[in-house]
């Protein structure tokens, strides 16, 4: 217990490097829970998809959309947003989960969402933790 200090002192540049991150990690994972979005697995939305009728708002762009979605989804980003509030608001009673390429830029649709008085979650992992565990994608437009 003595060695610590004085190899932290020794190496303080990886020590250093080592709190940074620490601290990112930490502030990372408050900041995301005091956003209040809940995350699902792949398992869980395929569960609210088939037993509460949960509506996936894909926000990636249309391109990417139209290569391959979630069977269902809606594609909503927050330039269309205004086209869909009104269907969406008659989702109120309906989880809705949005879904983008990895998981991680569902911010700023989350808080447009949130606004708007929806239950909101996110797809952990996004698209790729979808197509990861096999699961289906259509490029078909419903």
């Amino acid at each position: 217990m003595d060695e610590i200090l004085p190899f932290l002192l020794a190496h303080w540049p990886l020590s250093l490097a080592f709190l940074i991150t620490l601290v990112a990690i930490v502030l990372y994972d408050v900041l995301e829970r005091k956003g209040g979005a809940k995350r699902v697995n792949c398992t869980e939305l395929t569960r609210l998809m088939n037993h509460e009728k949960a509506v996936v708002v894909d926000v990636r762009g249309a391109v990417d959309f139209m290569q391959g979605h979630i069977i269902g989804a809606l594609n909503v980003t927050p330039e269309t947003l205004k086209d869909h509030q009104a269907k969406l608001r008659k989702m109120t009673s309906r989880p809705i989960i949005i879904v983008d390429h990895n998981g991680n830029t569902i911010g700023p649709m989350l808080k447009l969402l949130t606004q708007e008085g929806l239950q909101v979650a996110s797809l952990s992992g996004g698209l790729n933790a979808w197509r990861q565990e096999g699961l289906p994608l259509t490029t078909v437009d419903e």
